[in-house]
This record gives structure tokens, C-alpha cells and sequence, in this order.
């Protein structure tokens, strides 16, 4: 999964940069199973008993955070996974300052509006370090309009979709954050894309951005 492997890039770039080891936090967690993975894979990669890699993981579902907890202990993770119950638009006023190396989000953006998303940028870059990575995503419309219809009207599954244009736009509208990378994820390929603008034959699930703190 590309929001996977965008994470363990930044880990690879950011690990022990400072000397301190390194903070990730993912917000609208779920079971945070992705991120874990991530995890597991940059210790298994990396030599055992890392215990200067943590990750936070943050949601509002305490059932899905229970089931994280699960996950992290049947890998023996439980001394690198810290789960926390909160709103996430209040990150900036319960975690500390200038503390995380990565923060990440995946499919959260899509219930915010334009304005809750760039306050969210602002509140994450003030938990970043210098220079550290904001990873995250957002749906885009859908070259499927019957089954986006579908979702909508039976499913009440209600999302905001966003082209890469328009997700870059919040970000860099935050003021926060030098964008590196921009992916558009399809069903069939990733497309990566250098500030132009998307063709319109690339359609897909989301837009993937890896942005970095400015100092």
C-alpha cells in the first residue's frame, strides 16, 4: 500500500536524524494496522529491540483502539505503541510541541472541510519537529460516479473528494509545509506528480502527499 510505504520512507529518512530515535503519530488511527506494519517492518529491518521507535496512535473509536492495542501486542509491539482516545481537532492543545518526526493520516481528510483541514495542517506542524513529515491523504473524485452515488445514497457514507491540486492547496495554505511528493493511487497504478496538473484520464481512490515541516 502506497500510504504504507510512504511512512517507511520517511522513517528511513528521518531515523536518528537528531540522535533521539524517532515519534510517529497517526491520527484517525482505527486499528492502525498499516502504520504498525510499518513499524514492524523498519524494526524487523533494522535489528530488534529498537524500543527508541514509538507510534501514537489516535482515534475517537475506542473499539477500533482496543482492537490496535490487540494487534500491537500479538507482534510484540506493546512497548513502541501508545493508543490515545481524542478529537483530533484538538491535537495541537494535547500533545506536545515540536515532539513528533512523522505524523500521519490516512482517509480522515475526507470528512473535513476545507477550513477544518487547514487547521489541521497548522495544529500538526505545531507536534512536528523541524523538518519533519506530514503524510497524508485524501479521496479523489471518483471514476466511478454510479458507485460514489451508490455509497452516498445507501451507505450514507458521505466524503469530500479533492483533486491533487485542490489537497496541495490546503496544505500549502496552512503555511506550514514544503510539499516532496505527490502520488495519485488507482486501482491499476500510482502516478507521481511534480506540481503539474493531473491528466484527466488519471482518476483513481486518492491522492497521496509527503510534505515537510519548514524550519
Amino acid at each position: 500500500m502506497e500510504y504504507q510505504n510512504a511512512l517507511s520512507k520517511s522513517m528511513e529518512d528521518l531515523y536518528d536524524a537528531d540522535g533521539n530515535g524517532l515519534n510517529l503519530i497517526e491520527f484517525g488511527s482505527g486499528r492502525g494496522s498499516i502504520s504498525m506494519e510499518a513499524v514492524y517492518n523498519f524494526i524487523r529491518g533494522n535489528g530488534n529491540g529498537r524500543n527508541d521507535l514509538h507510534l501514537v496512535l489516535v482515534d475517537k473509536d475506542m473499539e477500533a483502539l482496543e482492537k490496535a492495542k490487540g494487534i500491537a501486542e500479538a507482534n510484540d509491539l506493546s512497548g513502541n505503541v501508545r493508543i490515545k482516545r481524542y478529537n483530533v481537532k484538538n491535537v495541537s492543545s494535547l500533545e506536545p510541541y515540536n515532539n513528533f518526526h512523522i505524523a500521519g493520516t490516512h482517509g480522515l481528510l475526507d470528512y473535513f472541510s476545507d477550513e477544518e483541514a487547514v487547521k489541521f495542517f497548522q495544529d500538526v506542524g505545531d507536534i512536528l519537529v523541524p523538518k519533519g513529515n506530514l503524510v497524508t491523504t485524501n479521496m479523489t473524485p471518483h471514476d466511478d460516479w454510479v458507485a460514489q452515488k451508490l455509497m452516498e445514497t445507501f451507505g450514507n457514507w458521505m466524503l469530500i473528494y479533492r483533486t491533487p491540486e485542490e489537497f496541495r492547496k490546503l496544505i500549502e495554505k496552512s503555511g506550514r509545509y514544503e510539499i516532496l511528493d505527490t502520488k495519485v493511487v488507482t486501482d491499476k497504478a500510482t502516478y507521481t506528480l511534480n506540481g503539474e496538473p493531473t491528466y484527466d484520464d488519471i482518476k483513481g481512490f486518492h491522492v497521496l502527499i509527503t510534505a515537510r515541516k519548514k524550519d
